[in-house]
Formats: structure tokens, sequence, C-alpha cells
């Protein structure tokens, strides 16, 4: 089912990417998805909470979108994306795709758990107090 609804998960992709202004947080606050959405502003992981909740709005099953942390290849700073299957949807490059060798996942979640962590600080309880306030 999932392959069915891969234009349409393309789809939420580029119009998050389209319609929301990078600016980036001095502050490390993890906007609900309805406050991205007005605001028309957001970094990384806002564009992912976003995107998270339009596919959960058109019937993606919650447990099989993957938040992930990565850190990019020489970057400081990690970044925020998300997974389903096998494709990524991502604010930083436009269509990732498949997995590249430019990144390495630090922590990777559902809202049921954590699936990777490779991390000594966890991102886990921002992501799940952003999808609650929806």
């Amino acid at each position: 089912a999932l392959t069915s609804c891969a234009s349409e998960l393309h789809r939420i992709d580029n119009e998050v990417n389209r319609s929301i202004e990078y600016k980036y947080d001095t502050v490390d606050e993890w906007q609900p998805a309805s406050e991205t959405d007005t605001l028309k502003t957001g970094d990384c992981e806002d564009f992912a909470i976003l995107k998270y909740q339009k596919m959960i709005d058109m019937g993606i099953d919650q447990s099989s979108i993957y938040f992930l942390i990565v850190k990019l290849k020489g970057s400081k700073s990690n970044h925020a994306m998300l997974r389903v299957g096998d494709k990524y949807y991502d604010s930083f490059i436009q269509s990732r795709g498949i997995k590249n060798s430019d990144f390495e996942v630090i922590e990777e979640f559902t809202n049921e758990k954590i699936t990777v962590s490779n991390a000594s600080y966890s991102y886990y309880p921002k992501f799940l107090n952003a999808i609650k306030q929806e």
C-alpha cells in the first residue's frame, strides 16, 4: 500500500518545502505542525513535523513514519528528516530519495518507540511534545 501513495508523499514533501521558509532557530524549539503552517517559517525539525502531520492526515499509519536525526557529512550540527519505507523526505536536499552516503543516522524513532539510538542526547521527548499539541 505504501508504494501507491509514494507520489502523494512526494507531493506533501514538495508542498511543505515550497510553502515554508527555512528559518534557523537560535533556541532549539520544536513547533507543532499547526504553528509552522500558520507562521510559514521553521527549521528542519519543523518541516519534518509538518510533513509528518500531513502524512497522518492523508491516512498513513503513524507507526510507519520514521523521524530521523542525522549528521550530514561536513556539518557539525544535527539535521532532521523523515523516512517512510526506503524513501527519505527532507527540507535540506530536495527529493533525497533513498539513503545517500552523505549522512549518518544519530537517532530514529516513531510515535511509539526509539528504533535507532547513537546519541548521548535524545530528541524523542521534544518530538512527542510537538506531535501531542496537534
